[in-house]
């Protein structure tokens, strides 16, 4: 029957955590574990919740203390969650919904639920769960299961509620006493020496030792860091020599190793045996300080006298180093120089870059490496994308020359005229009888002119003379009008505006564009390109020819080739932008080509790093603003 099938139900309500008596005094060591472990990882409550195989639940130690009716309403859903747990033996972290929340409000806590493994003194029962150790932490603490789990989760102590659960048959509440007493001591301390001679001393008289010694692993060396009730040592001596060499044997094997072993041991002791011999102690023993299942330290308790360290003793020494190993560690690299701080913040940093975690981080950090090597690496074309109309290389605007009316239209818009033939006619009717009025004036002043002369009246000959030249030059203006009114192309071409046929007899002023003339073979590209390339494009003009490809918005599957001929020295404010009108000659043209036709050309300019383009907007920007 597994703990969730056989937990007893109340039909009223969840499971009621029941409270054992605890004559024993232990319930306050774990009280205090349980509150120096909130304290450590920031939980506002935790307790220690034991699954019976019965499937009854029992609240061994809850920290705040508090009594039935006063225990808050998280320990009750811990205790109705336990069985659950302890069946999965998993990790597990639900919400705790305060009773004064509206629905839907987020939680503001969350319940934390670790199993703990049933263990003895041989060791941890594999695949039994005896109880669940529930804290509860703030919402907006770690969010990820692998991060509450660091967080929260101390090797150490779960094996301390494991070792309280299943601790009926140990000698007492004295062992958890002491080792949360080390840890207390080591945690006064805020410098690496000073805690690490802290648990040597403590060990030491706790368990009445001789000598307990820490090394540390430094660079695949192990470097003697404390010694209990010694301040200073020599690492030439051959004490110190020997509590080293003890120290790496218990690392390279990464076990506990005692002197005399007993029985068939499964390790190397013959540095362990040299430093009993050398120093005179019945007994010793090596234990391996280990942070994330890798060793870091070791430390050797030496006891003299016929008294040798009992199987508790060292389980209890081993729960003592697994609490103060990470207060240890995080010392140590606190002080730390700064170039070993950057040294083993890079060896972390290379660890998690070449380790198995954190998989799809790592390729996508390997994808922007990649591409910011290519595109580091990497060459290509830096053009110029820009509007483009395409205009006639050559026009001819056909203009009225006087005020009048339209007399005749011949040409229509589309049809293609010859240089010198008729395109319209204005009336010259009005201009016509003003230019007989004006012939017969001339003559008659010509007579008059003659008669003076005759008659050697030589002042009415000048005027009369005068008159006639004034008369003369109306004619000759009169005739030039009339020859005006007939409008002819200069040019060959296509009439592409002007639709004079429905304008005849319209009234037409002087200087008014009637029609216009453009040879549709002979078309251009007028590109707008922006004040931030221009000088880019002028660079590469003083360099050599420039070219390009443009593509029109009616046939956009269709592309021409152009030249740039020239740059417009004066820009256009449009839009709030600066353009410049930049004229580009046509390789080929096409009988779908209009002029008026836009699109968007591509200028070529030369061959540069893809950094470089596709920064290049960027970068200019700041050093507009930065003035750099």
């Amino acid at each position: 029957m597994s703990p969730r099938q056989g937990r007893t139900v109340d039909s009223a309500g969840p499971p009621r955590p029941s409270a054992p008596a605890d004559p024993t005094g232990r319930g306050d060591s774990l009280r205090e574990l349980l509150a120096e472990h909130c304290r450590q990882v920031g939980a506002v409550g935790g307790a220690v919740v034991r699954v019976g195989t019965d499937g009854r639940v029992s609240v061994v130690s809850s920290w705040p203390a508090g009594e039935d009716e006063s225990r808050p309403a998280w320990l009750a859903k811990a205790a109705a969650a336990a069985g659950e747990v302890a069946e999965d033996a998993a990790l597990t972290v639900r919400p705790l919904h305060e009773e004064e929340a509206m629905y839907g409000q987020p939680a503001a806590r969350r319940l934390v639920l670790v199993p703990l493994p049933a263990e003895s003194v041989g060791g941890t029962a594999a695949g039994s769960v005896g109880g669940v150790a529930a804290f509860v932490i703030d919402a907006g603490g770690p969010s990820t299961p692998e991060a509450i789990e660091q967080s929260v989760v101390s090797v150490g102590a779960v094996r301390l509620y494991s070792l309280e659960l299943s601790a009926a048959d140990r000698s007492g509440p004295g062992e958890l006493a002491d080792a949360m007493a080390v840890l207390a001591a080591v945690n006064e301390h805020d410098r690496f020496a000073p805690g690490a001679m802290a648990l040597c001393n403590e060990l030491a008289s706790r368990h009445r030792c001789d000598r307990v010694s820490l090394g540390w692993q430094v660079g695949g060396e192990v470097r003697l860091a404390a010694m209990s009730h010694t301040e200073r040592f020599s690492r030439k001596t051959r004490a110190v020599r020997l509590v080293e060499d003890a120290c790496a044997e218990c690392l390279d094997q990464d076990v506990e190793v005692t002197s005399p072993a007993g029985g068939e041991a499964a390790f190397v002791n013959r540095c362990a045996r040299e430093l009993s011999a050398g120093a005179g102690a019945a007994a010793v023993a090596s234990l391996p300080l280990r942070r994330g299942g890798e060793p870091v330290a070791a430390v050797v308790l030496e006891r003299a006298g016929d008294e040798p360290l009992t199987p508790t003793e060292i389980e209890t020494v081993r729960l003592t180093c697994e609490l103060c190993t990470p207060r240890l560690v995080d010392l140590r690299r606190g002080d730390r120089w700064l170039g070993a701080k950057a040294a083993g913040a890079a060896r972390r940093g290379l660890a998690a870059i070449v380790g198995p975690r954190y998989t799809v981080a790592k390729l996508l950090a390997v994808l922007v490496a990649a591409a910011g090597v290519y595109m580091s690496l990497a060459t290509g074309e830096y053009r110029i994308d820009a509007p483009f109309v395409l205009a006639a290389s050559r026009r001819q605007v056909a203009c009225a020359a006087f005020d009048g009316e339209i007399d005749e239209a011949f040409v229509r818009v589309g049809d293609e005229v010859k240089r010198g033939q008729p395109l319209a006619k204005l009336r010259t009717l009005p201009l016509q009888r003003k230019l007989h009025a004006a012939r017969a004036d001339l003559f008659e002043s010509d007579k008059r002119a003659d008669a003076a002369r005759a008659d050697k009246k030589w002042a009415e000959a000048q005027i009369a003379a005068a008159r006639g030249r004034k008369l003369a030059e109306q004619v000759r203006l009169l005739g030039e009008r009339i020859e005006q009114a007939e409008l002819r192309a200069r040019i060959d071409g296509t009439v592409v505006r002007g639709d004079l046929k429905r304008l005849v007899g319209a009234s037409v002023r002087k200087g008014k564009e009637l029609l216009e003339i453009a040879p549709l073979w002979a078309l251009r590209a007028e590109l707008a390109v922006g004040e931030d390339q221009v000088g880019d494009l002028l660079a590469a003009m003083r360099r050599g020819e420039v070219g390009g490809v443009l593509a029109a918005a009616s046939y956009p599957g269709r592309e021409v080739e152009f030249v740039v001929e020239r740059v417009e020295p004066m820009g256009k404010a449009e839009g709030g932008e600066v353009t410049f009108t930049v004229r580009a000659a046509l390789r080929g043209t096409h009988g779908w080509m209009r002029p008026g036709m836009a699109g968007v050309a591509h200028v070529r300019l030369e061959r540069r790093r893809l950094a470089w383009i596709w920064t290049r907007e960027l970068v200019n920007w700041l050093r507009l603003r930065l003035w750099m």
